[in-house]
């Protein structure tokens, strides 16, 4: 189009209208209604049952949060107070087997994955035992989380 063609009108009138459906269609496309989520049904073979050892600061976030995922399930616990047996307890919400020895947990033929707190109450890395842990649980062919 020349300049001669398009007006001043004929711009303001375009201007609004791609501006109108810009806005339109913003709220359409860019707002969708929420979809329904359907649960994911598992079977229960489709469950990995999982041990952790350590239930301390980092551990006790750690199972709160696996519990949570879908297929996920807490068999067993592993810590050297027995306060911390009772908290992990409380965080699954079903008895759980719990010990104070981690080799019992590598044992179990019915846990398939272990996770492991290997921070300390300061922070840091506890990489004398935990590294212990992490080696012995990935040689008996364990996934260590």
């Amino acid at each position: 189009m020349s300049k001669a063609d398009y007006s001043r009108r004929e711009f303001l009138q375009r201007s609004a209208g791609i501006a109108g459906a810009s806005l339109f269609g913003g709220s359409i496309l860019l707002e969708p209604e929420p979809l329904i989520a359907w649960p994911r049904l598992h079977a229960p073979s489709d469950k990995v049952r999982s041990g952790i050892v350590g239930v301390g600061m980092e551990g006790t976030g750690l199972l709160t949060t696996a519990v949570q995922l879908p297929g996920v399930e807490c068999a067993a616990a592993c810590d050297l107070y027995d306060g911390r047996h009772e908290l992990a307890r409380e965080i699954v919400g079903k008895p759980i087997r719990t010990t104070r020895r981690y080799k019992e947990l590598l044992d179990d033929k019915e846990i398939d994955a272990i996770i492991i707190d290997w921070r300390g109450s300061n922070g840091k890395a506890r990489w004398k035992h935990d590294g212990r842990q992490t080696v012995s649980s990935g040689q008996k062919g364990f996934i260590v989380l």
